[in-house]
C-alpha cells in the first residue's frame, strides 16, 4: 500500500468513525438524547456536530498528508496540526461538549417526580 492509500482509507475510517457512527446511533437510541440532556443542559447535537467537524478536519488533514510529497512543507502542517485537533477533541468529549472545562464533566441531577415511585 502506498502512503496516498493508507492516507485515504485512514481518512475514509475517521469519517466512519466520527460522522455516520453517531448520526446512525440517534435513529438505533433514542433515549441517548434526553438522558444527555437530563444530565449535562445541553442538546446531544451540539456534541454530534462538533465530533462530526473535527472528525472531518482529521480526515482532510491525513488526506493533505498523503498527496503532498514526503519532505515537502506542506505535509508537515497536517503533521503538526493534527495532535492538535486530538487534544481538543479529547478535552471536548471528556467534559462532554465544554471544552473549557479541560475534561471536567459537570453533570446535574434534577430531583423531579416522575423519577420517584
Amino acid at each position: 500500500m502506498t502512503r496516498r492509500d493508507k492516507s485515504l482509507v485512514w481518512a475514509s475510517l475517521l469519517i466512519l468513525i466520527f460522522v455516520v457512527v453517531p448520526l446512525v446511533s440517534f435513529k438505533y437510541f433514542p433515549w441517548f438524547e434526553e438522558s444527555f440532556y437530563d444530565l449535562t443542559g445541553k442538546s446531544p447535537t451540539w456534541l454530534v456536530l462538533n465530533l462530526s467537524i473535527l472528525g472531518l478536519i482529521l480526515a482532510v488533514l491525513n488526506v493533505i498528508y498523503g498527496i503532498s510529497k514526503e519532505r515537502s512543507y506542506i505535509s508537515v502542517v497536517p503533521k503538526v496540526i493534527s495532535p492538535f485537533v486530538w487534544f481538543y477533541m479529547a478535552i471536548f468529549l471528556l467534559g462532554l461538549g465544554d471544552p473549557s472545562s479541560f475534561g471536567i464533566a459537570r453533570l446535574t441531577l434534577r430531583n423531579e417526580d416522575h423519577y420517584k415511585q
